[in-house]
């Protein structure tokens, strides 16, 4: 709010804290958005065993943890202004503006982020030829972790990785929390939306930017803690990991 205010009138900057006192006096709240994802009982099971088989097999020590994300020019944050006599909405949406969608690995001692064109949507052909092929060299000497995503698991795309003879890391269930590079993209998030672009090409630069400003060894303990993830899982009986 504060930041689109100071855009449509530069006569008359306001500061953050001056939002929000006059939001304040005008009587909205501020309150915490939900979190997300929504786990049943049938997920909690599955995540639970996972977990579970994993830990008697042993976790891989070479791993690399991938995902898709994708960014907008929206602040994202766990907090949202509630007007008076109004209930706090379930899900924040974006409302047009740039999107940009990368993809992105991490691994102890390094990380690899790949962003596509703009409107660009990911299918096998792609994934394969974007993704998989331009990290050939890296694949082959780690454990490779990947979604359930269509392009992921696509008979093209598990072909190419048994042909290359690509380790994979088995996933089961709705799983982002125990995914590592969430937290990568969390941090990315929070940063590109401090710094409030308002366009595409100003996304990949600041994507870009707050992806490679991060510390390697942050990376290199958000790999190390995935252990530890799958012991909270086992031992919640398939819960949330916090």
């Amino acid at each position: 709010m504060c930041r689109e205010y100071n855009r449509l009138h530069p006569e008359e900057l306001l500061t953050v804290k001056q939002v929000r006192r006059h939001l304040k006096a005008m009587g909205w709240r501020h309150v915490r958005r939900h979190p997300g994802p929504f786990l049943s009982a049938k997920a909690k099971v599955l995540r639970q065993k996972w977990a579970q088989t994993l830990l008697r097999a042993g976790v891989p020590r070479n791993l690399a943890f991938s995902d898709e994300k994708t960014f907008d020019c929206d602040d994202h944050l766990p907090m949202q202004w509630v007007p008076p006599g109004k209930d706090p909405l379930d899900q924040h949406r974006t409302q047009g503006g740039a999107k940009l969608m990368v993809w992105g690995m991490i691994w102890k001692g390094g990380r690899k982020l790949i962003i596509f064109p703009e409107g660009q949507t990911m299918t096998s052909e792609v994934y394969i030829r974007e993704v998989l092929r331009s990290c050939k060299v890296i694949l082959k000497s780690v454990t490779f972790m990947q979604d359930g995503a269509k392009a992921h698991t696509a008979h093209d795309s598990m072909a190419w990785l048994g042909s290359n003879s690509v380790k994979l890391l088995t996933w089961q269930g709705p799983s982002p929390d125990a995914n590592p590079i969430e937290n990568v993209w969390a941090i990315v998030a929070k940063e590109v939306s401090q710094r409030g672009p308002y366009s595409y090409a100003e996304l990949c630069q600041f994507v870009q930017e707050e992806f490679n400003k991060i510390p390697q060894s942050t990376l290199d303990s958000l790999v190390d803690s995935f252990e530890g993830r799958l012991q909270y899982i086992a031992r919640h009986k398939g819960g949330k990991y916090h």
